[in-house]
């Protein structure tokens, strides 16, 4: 066997394969379905910009972080809460308790705790929500019916449910 013969390709075939094929033209979009999706793209991307425009013009009238004077004022006020979060508890005091010692010193101590008017505050508030706790929530159910409310009932339906309660209890 010549090595030419197994490296030799038909010509004639080839041609013929060639002459044959289609090309497929439904496939190449035309210029008319590029230019409609580029217009659908180009109107989403105004609607978006439309959007961050009157996004952006809302937080100029409300004024959020426009000035440099305002994120000091953040920054502040964020440091003054972590420094009552952290002094409220070191001494073992609930947010309402360091709130109010924080209102009589701006840098309290521990000294400051110690004072009788601090003391006395810090009872009352303690007081207060002792009571609070201490008050029971009321236990009674209440009475409803799925179609009428119990003054709209007449006194035979009013009887009926009552009777219908007083079983369940039994």
């Amino acid at each position: 066997m010549n090595p030419d013969e197994n490296n030799a390709v038909d010509v004639s075939t080839t041609e013929e394969t060639v002459e044959t094929q289609e090309v497929d033209t439904t496939e190449t979009p035309d210029v008319e379905s590029i230019r409609a999706e580029y217009e659908k793209k180009l109107a989403e991307a105004e609607a978006k910009a439309a959007r961050y425009r009157k996004q952006a013009s809302r937080l100029k009238e409300t004024g959020v972080a426009t000035d440099d004077s305002d994120l000091r004022k953040d920054i502040e006020s964020l440091k003054l809460s972590e420094k009552k979060r952290q002094f409220g508890y070191q001494h073992s005091l609930s947010p309402e308790e360091t709130d109010m010692v924080f209102k009589f010193s701006t840098n309290p101590s521990k000294e400051d705790l110690e004072s009788p008017f601090v003391k006395g505050g810090l009872e009352a508030i303690r007081a207060q929500r002792r009571a609070s706790e201490a008050t029971p929530t009321p236990t009674r159910s209440t009475f409803s019916l799925k179609d009428k409310q119990f003054a709209e009932l007449s006194t035979d339906e009013k009887d009926k449910e009552w009777a219908k309660r007083v079983a369940k209890l039994k």
